[in-house]
């Protein structure tokens, strides 16, 4: 990340049920945390909240963001240029929706 000049700041924790109130959108980075934080909401009345991150991705064709430990330097590359395409098309999409 600090080669591509991204700061690394924040923290993270563990998504909580109340989270799927609070936020208006969750992203998932692969198919099972998906289907983790739509568990957190059995009616299934907020599952549209939380959707796939590479779905936001244009530039690839990679349905799930991988684990970047087995891919070794190049692993965190490939997760980076995925996070930078998804990234640049979610922040279209919501200049886009205001």
């Amino acid at each position: 990340m600090r080669t591509r000049n991204i700061p690394i700041i924040g923290h993270s924790r563990q998504l909580q049920s109340s989270d799927l109130e609070a936020y208006d959108l969750i992203l998932a980075m692969d198919n099972d945390n998906l289907i983790d934080a739509r568990a957190l909401d059995p009616s299934g009345k907020l599952h549209h909240k939380v959707q796939l991150f590479c779905d936001y991705c244009t530039a690839h064709r990679q349905t799930e963001v991988p684990d970047p430990y087995y891919g070794g330097d190049q692993g965190f590359e490939h997760v980076l240029d995925l996070i930078e395409d998804g990234c640049a098309n979610l922040l279209k999409k919501l200049s886009a929706d205001q």
